[in-house]
């Protein structure tokens, strides 16, 4: 099952009205994925974005197929950027897991390879598509690993990233997948002048069944990355002045790296995948909105 969330996403540096589906957090699943780009495909997408965790590790035995399914999408532009996952090996599986950072890009170079597809293999690229502008930030697989995700270390990183891009008359889309050093205490810490909708996910709804995050004022997830438990934020959408973020709930809860099979089965059974569809469209002021969550068979 097929959850879409909808939004409306306006701005005065919007010129057409242009559709984008997000897909995070693939794992290397490839009926998953395959299933995301049908629908992107029937509702007439513009722009397809994958912040991160295309692949579950660099040796995954399905990222070859990976590739091959989006290389059949030969017409939409689809922009990619680094996770956690993306560049890393695993020995082990699940809570014994121990990961080994490989930055081989063999996949990543295949894909990029197709004209209409864009992956981000560095902090400084900048692409264009139908009047507006994409770009991913990767903080780097230390500040995961090492660093915990931490938000004073993300805020220097941030910062030096920021530097790159100048104040653009252009809508800008930052492909970023892991928001936390961001969302703070269920709120956007601060606002990017320079860039307008930010699109993460990672957190995997915290494991959390929609019932439950229908209740929570905070958007707290039961379980997220490296041992974050009942962490608030761990989905929804935030808009401090003109920078708005979306943190997607994913298209896989668990990848083969983060349990054994039996587990992960039973939880992407449990817990529906999900993909979000923004319409951008011209407007006075800077406004993002949740129009409608559907389930699609």
């Amino acid at each position: 099952m097929l959850r879409v969330r909808k939004y409306n996403m306006e701005s005065p540096l919007i010129d057409k009205d242009l559709v984008v589906v997000n897909i995070t957090d693939v794992h290397s699943d490839v009926k998953k994925l395959i299933s995301a780009l049908e629908y992107a495909s029937n509702v007439g997408a513009n722009i397809i974005t994958i912040p991160g965790d295309l692949f579950d590790s660099v040796d995954n035995s399905h990222n070859r197929e990976i590739v091959d399914t989006l290389k059949k999408e030969k017409d939409m532009p689809i922009y990619i950027s680094n996770g956690n996952h993306d560049l890393v090996n695993f020995k082990g599986k699940g809570l014994f897991a121990k990961a080994e950072e490989n930055r081989n890009l063999k996949y990543y170079e295949s894909l990029d390879e197709n004209a209409n597809i864009h992956v981000f293999l560095s902090n400084e690229e900048i692409f264009y598509v139908d009047g507006i502008e994409v770009t991913g930030f990767d903080p780097g697989y230390s500040w995961y690993d090492k660093n915990k995700e931490s938000s004073e270390l993300f805020k220097v990183l941030l910062d030096k990233y920021v530097i790159h891009f100048n104040k653009s008359n252009k809508f800008r889309i930052m492909l970023l997948h892991s928001c936390n050093g961001l969302i703070q205490n269920n709120k956007l810490a601060y606002s990017l002048e320079n860039f307008n909708l930010i699109l993460s996910g990672h957190n995997h709804s915290g494991i959390t069944p929609e019932f439950i995050q229908e209740l929570s004022k905070s958007n707290r997830g039961f379980a997220g990355p490296y041992n974050k438990w009942l962490m608030a934020g761990s989905y929804g959408y935030w808009t401090k002045e003109n920078t708005s973020v979306i943190l997607s709930n994913g298209l896989t809860k668990m990848g083969e790296s983060h349990g054994s099979k039996l587990t992960t089965n039973l939880v992407n059974k449990l817990l529906k995948s999900d993909i979000e569809v923004i319409k951008l469209t011209n407007g006075k002021a800077h406004d993002l909105k949740l129009v409608s969550k559907s389930v699609q068979k």
